[in-house]
């Protein structure tokens, strides 16, 4: 049975009209943005006034020139390389030797959590002795659950409690696979795995004892297969459906982890919109949407009515909201993080939420008064966001204590590292907006859509590098798709 979803041929040529702009506008938005991070990455060491800043992204240039040379002028190499990428050993032997690497780095240094990390390890132990939830709620849950499924089967200490990520590492690992699977071919999809496995900050980012990090990724990184999975149905096939339910689920899980991606939902609308010229993916989309919002909202819907029962009010994920908020946004921020909600006395539950709220509204009162302040302060947030990957390197300790050696060592890794990545991705936007007239692709909207809605929120709260560390696995996937797209048009 066909859909008819546009009656006359000028409504159709206002859809074809707004799909195409839709399109248009998130090709050349993602573009300048990836312009933008460039020219923060540059700029980054000028503010912080350390010009052998510089050294990372001159090499990260380098790089890339050389990857360049030898992938046209030294085929032998590129022979040998797809030779071991293709051997039926390589995937176990990569996820072994990855995993590998982790272990003996935690278990050289043993470092101690700090700040949030420790908090949440707190917590733990404490759920797991029988005190229940923290009665602030501060944090969102799922990390709390998950390491404490850790702890309790193999005892509580820092180590286990890092170890606890690595499930999602490996995880994240093989959903990249998948993704790039869908559109290409098996050697870049082993390419793909490869460059997230053994990406630095991927893989030495336990030793900071996140709290959200990896479970995050995982669930953003399946939420993006999972859509595009219900994208290449066949019409004659119905698992679409199941594919945007599946969808639903792992985004709400991923906004257990990190509440910013409540917003998920909001894609799905995006892509309803710039499909409105295909009327069957139009139809399939508009129920597809319905499908993953009901499944989103089963999901969430269980842990709100807990809060809604703990503190008596509508509370999202958790109630951290309002004092990130008010730390980003104050006389005394930097962009950064700064204690002035740190200082506000609680007494109880009630005194505590409350309190969340009077931080928000005194945020968006500072926001509206001081508009040119929160201005530059967006600048701030958006050059430590993105023109950075060391910020929390100060974070990984050796036993405790920060060694300084080590801290230059890995900043230098990490930034030459995003350095390579950043240039090549912002490459591919700006190739991918020039040539938007052709057709969709729908890969890279998804993409840049969830990092544009994410680069456009740490405007307004707390800048640091670790809010772009959960968008490098995509960022590898869509510069891949970018790769087959070349081969296929060479071809």
């Amino acid at each position: 049975m066909d859909f008819i979803i546009l009656k006359t041929v000028g409504d159709e040529m206002i859809a074809k009209y707004i799909s195409r702009c839709s399109c248009v506008v998130i090709y050349g938005f993602s573009a300048i943005f990836a312009v933008l991070a460039i020219v923060s990455l540059f700029y980054f060491p000028h503010l912080k006034g350390n010009w052998l800043g510089y050294i990372p992204p001159a090499l990260g240039l380098l790089i890339l020139f050389i990857n360049g040379l030898l992938s046209r002028k030294c085929p032998v190499v590129g022979k040998v390389v797809r030779d071991i990428l293709m051997s039926r050993w390589f995937i176990p032997a990569l996820l072994v030797a990855a995993t590998f690497v982790q272990l003996t780095f935690l278990l050289l240094i043993r470092p101690i959590p700090i700040s949030d990390g420790l908090v949440c390890y707190n917590e733990t132990v404490a759920f797991l002795q029988g005190h229940g939830l923290p009665w602030k709620r501060y944090y969102p849950p799922f990390q709390l659950y998950w390491s404490s499924l850790f702890l309790r089967c193999f005892g509580s200490s820092y180590f286990v409690y890092q170890v606890s990520n690595i499930p999602f590492y490996i995880g994240t690992v093989f959903i990249v696979r998948k993704i790039v699977r869908v559109f290409t071919a098996e050697e870049l999809s082993r390419i793909a795995m490869a460059v997230v496995a053994f990406y630095p900050s991927f893989m030495i980012y336990l030793a900071v004892s996140p709290y959200y990090y990896y479970p995050y990724t995982f669930f953003i990184t399946c939420t993006v297969l999972f859509i595009v999975r219900g994208f290449e149905c066949t019409d004659r096939s119905r698992s679409w459906v199941i594919w945007f339910a599946v969808a639903g689920g792992t985004a709400a899980m991923g906004a257990l982890a990190k509440p910013v991606f409540l917003i998920a939902p909001v894609y799905m609308g995006a892509l309803v919109i710039i499909a409105i010229s295909k009327r069957r993916i139009f139809v399939r989309l508009a129920i597809g949407s319905l499908v993953f919002l009901f499944t989103f909202a089963i999901f969430i819907l269980p842990w709100m009515l807990s809060l809604h029962d703990h503190f008596g009010h509508v509370v999202p994920v958790c109630t951290s909201g309002g004092f990130v908020l008010y730390s980003a946004n104050n006389a005394e921020s930097n962009g950064l993080f700064s204690d002035v909600p740190d200082r506000i006395k609680h007494i109880n539950k009630t005194d505590y939420f409350e309190s969340s709220k009077e931080c928000s509204k005194k945020a968006v009162e500072w926001i509206v008064n001081n508009p040119w302040t929160f201005g530059r302060l967006a600048m701030n947030k958006f050059i430590y966001t993105w023109g950075n990957e060391t910020t929390d390197i100060e974070l990984i300790n050796v036993r405790g204590e920060n060694v300084q050696l080590l801290d230059d060592v890995l900043s230098l890794v990490v930034q030459i590292a995003w350095s390579v990545l950043l240039i090549y991705w912002a490459y591919v936007c700006v190739l991918f907006c020039r040539n938007s007239g052709a057709e969709i692709q729908v890969l890279h909207l998804i993409i840049c859509m969830l990092i544009l809605s994410n680069a456009l929120v740490y405007l307004v709260y707390e800048g640091s590098c670790h809010h772009h560390l959960p968008f490098i696995p995509l960022m590898v996937v869509d510069i891949c798709f970018f790769k087959n797209e070349m081969l296929k048009r060479a071809q």
